[in-house]
């Protein structure tokens, strides 16, 4: 028996999942959660989201989002009758919430409203273990630096934009691959994509794209469709230079897309 079906035969009140299981129980038809009451909870790590359909059904627990670096767990919440409005109006990209209680956040470095997300509080982690260099890189005096870029929004809720270790510079000008992902991600015949830096000779870092296409799908035709939605959608700067199909992306035990392995993919055309 899988995880699906002892969620669907067991009527499961509370759970605390990771977001691409959030993303694969939206795929299954809404008659496999008639079971579910309402007032059932669900806890599930928010953040660098992305739209998906099936939500309708999902929502039918109450949805707590959830975020927090390993080390500092959980820095923030979301509150559970934002949920439905969100969804339906796309406001779930990078959102990350309020701070619970005890914990504090703030923006170091701020510069266009965004800034590297840091955290101050009884939850998180004290340093690393003999590693005095380590603990002093991750720390501004009492503030973790979470490595995430966020900003405040009008309803003082904080949303993550990207990581502050994958922007791109290219010809002195940054670009976060989150926002390039968001723009193009929804073009009719991709899987699924992410954005990198590649090394380039002229501009230092150049911005490539890397596609998974679906099956059966002409990649010239795919390559010019994603071409001119990023001239619509983004700032010349930040259209990539270069579009990568391959078979999958490198992920990690968490599920998470490991940028720095892009490059090393098998590439389905020259």
């Amino acid at each position: 028996m899988n995880d699906f079906e002892m969620i669907d035969g067991n009527g499961a009140r509370r759970t605390a999942v990771m977001r691409m299981l959030v993303a694969a129980l939206c795929l299954w038809p809404a008659a496999a959660f008639a079971h579910v009451e309402s007032g059932s909870a669900g806890g599930f790590g928010s953040g660098l989201w992305h739209p998906v359909s099936g939500w309708d059904h999902v929502l039918a627990m109450v949805a707590v989002g959830i975020w927090g670096a390993q080390l500092g767990k959980p820095a923030v919440w979301v509150l559970p009758v934002a949920f439905p409005m969100m969804m339906a109006f796309g406001g779930m990209l990078g959102l990350i919430g309020v701070p619970i209680p005890g914990v504090e956040i703030r923006l170091r470095e701020p510069f266009e409203g965004s800034g590297e997300v840091e955290v101050r509080g009884p939850n998180v982690f004290g340093g690393y273990w003999h590693d005095a260099e380590a603990t002093s890189a991750a720390f501004d005096g009492e503030w973790f630096r979470t490595g995430d870029l966020g900003r405040f929004d009008d309803d003082g809720f904080l949303r993550l934009v990207g990581r502050a270790k994958e922007i791109i510079v290219t010809g002195g000008y940054n670009v976060s691959p989150l926002a390039v992902e968001r723009a193009l991600e929804e073009c009719r015949g991709v899987v699924e994509l992410a954005v990198a830096a590649v090394p380039d000779s002229d501009l230092g870092e150049r911005v490539t794209a890397f596609v998974v296409a679906r099956t059966g799908m002409a990649l010239d035709e795919l390559e010019a469709r994603l071409r001119a939605r990023a001239e619509a959608e983004l700032p010349r700067y930040a259209w990539p230079r270069e579009y990568r199909f391959c078979e999958s992306l490198p992920r990690n035990a968490l599920g998470k897309v490991e940028r720095a392995r892009l490059g090393d993919r098998q590439i389905l055309r020259d």
